[in-house]
């Protein structure tokens, strides 16, 4: 069969990574299962950034782990499970990583839309030891589920639908037709079936697996596992001119193509409550005032002012991150903060403050802890190479400043991370940033 590319591959997949997944599906030819939207004629066209969605047998879940963990050159191996998969993050020795969702259960929010049986019993070996589920169901699946989330079928996969022929297109389309009573325009209306979604719900409420007592079922177990997939945060700190921009895009880069993540930034607080600013110029003019505004140029002198600038932003922090806690990490997104609140503690003159740092810094003990923080630094030759808005003096101040809070809270929270990263070479920094990654995702 030929190869159908989605992607391109990669021409430096890990070694391990291509060795595991020969071996593993060596070992599992016995189990009932159906990979999804991979036609392939060896693993090494498999992209590095593809993860395998697997549609299996739950009473089998048992035997995929320990099948799964059965490999010499595995660093860490980590599970999350929910009401209708189990996610597996294999992470290798030589960097290499891989996703696989074993599927048990396809579902939609609380609707069961797909039917992984009739898929598994069609499956087929086509050479490299893997069941694929037939071009057909893989390409129902996907317009089936970007369809219901208000989307079409991405760019990427639409290759699957062109690979078909016209006859096979045309049966495809009245088997969604007959299944789903709903009646497509042609062939091509497959490839968006958000304009359906309504007259497919309907049909779905008529299914066995989402009626009476299934449908409370699904309903309750949509629920709970929206708040199971909890993401870690991590946060950048330094003075201007420490790289944390570049650092952080890189960082973002990475987890969301090799590491698959949901990724959401943020600057310095929850943003719960606005900038002080907004109150007076509106949030829009504030925003483009503060961009225009070199730090530290702030002329407030009074520690009553500092005092009720401080404690507004703590409010900030003490509320809102709950709110963050719950609709952004437990939602199963990952969360970086372009600085955080050791910048009050270290550079309290950046947001225009003037407090004692013991100050600031006893009132942590009232701020989430992220899972890891990172302080960049460098020397004031290179700082000022890349930005000319701090002395040298300062950047040597406010650098020991970071460094000697850091070392307290490593002593104080030995179970977080802070790390302090000399930002010399991008590839070293981001080298470090990853192990540190790999641990807690």
């Amino acid at each position: 069969m030929a190869t159908l590319n989605m992607e391109q591959p990669s021409s430096t997949l890990p070694a391990q990574r291509q060795q595991y997944l020969t071996d593993l599906f060596l070992k599992v030819g016995h189990l009932c299962y159906a990979c999804l939207k991979v036609f392939i004629d060896q693993w090494e066209d498999l992209p590095e950034s593809s993860d395998l969605d697997l549609l299996v047998e739950k009473k089998e879940i048992p035997e995929w782990k320990g099948l799964l963990v059965d490999a010499p050159y595995i660093s860490r191996i980590s599970w999350q499970e929910t009401s209708c998969a189990c996610y597996v993050h294999v992470f290798f020795e030589d960097g290499g990583f891989l996703e696989i969702d074993l599927i048990f259960k396809c579902k939609w929010k609380q609707w069961v839309f797909f039917r992984p049986k009739e898929a598994i019993k069609q499956a087929f070996d086509h050479g490299i030891g893997l069941k694929s589920a037939t071009r057909e169901d893989s390409f129902l699946y996907m317009a089936l589920f970007y369809g219901l989330n208000g989307l079409g079928v991405p760019e990427k996969y639409r290759g699957i639908f062109s690979t078909l022929n016209k006859i096979e297109q045309s049966q495809l389309q009245e088997q969604v037709e007959k299944r789903y009573q709903i009646k497509l325009a042609s062939p091509e209306a497959l490839l968006d079936l958000s304009t359906y979604k309504g007259e497919i719900l309907d049909q779905l409420s008529r299914w066995k697996e989402n009626r009476g007592m299934r449908r409370l079922g699904n309903r309750w177990s949509y629920y709970r596992d929206a708040f199971r997939r909890r993401k870690p945060t991590l946060t950048f700190s330094g003075v201007d001119g420490a790289g944390k921009s570049t650092i952080l895009y890189k960082t973002k880069e990475l987890l969301e193509t090799k590491y698959r993540l949901n990724v959401r930034v943020l600057r310095q607080r929850p943003s719960l409550l606005p900038i002080l600013s907004s109150y007076k110029y509106g949030k829009a003019e504030a925003e483009v005032r503060a961009a225009r505004t070199l730090p530290r140029q702030g002329t407030n002198k009074s520690t009553f002012s500092s005092l009720l600038r401080f404690l507004y932003y703590y409010l900030d922090y003490f509320f809102g991150q709950w709110w963050i806690e719950w609709t952004v990490n437990r939602r199963g997104t990952l969360l970086l903060y372009d600085r955080y609140y050791f910048d009050y503690v270290a550079d309290s003159k950046r947001a225009n403050i003037i407090l004692p740092r013991w100050f600031m810094r006893a009132l942590f003990a009232g701020v989430f802890k992220p899972e890891i923080n990172i302080v960049l630094y460098a020397s004031p030759e290179i700082i000022l190479a890349r930005k000319k808005e701090l002395s040298a003096a300062d950047i040597l101040t406010l650098t020991q400043a970071y460094q000697d809070l850091f070392v307290r809270l490593t002593q104080k929270y030995p179970k977080k991370r802070f790390l302090l990263i000399k930002n010399i070479e991008l590839e070293d920094t981001m080298h470090q940033i990853e192990q540190s990654l790999r641990e807690i995702i």
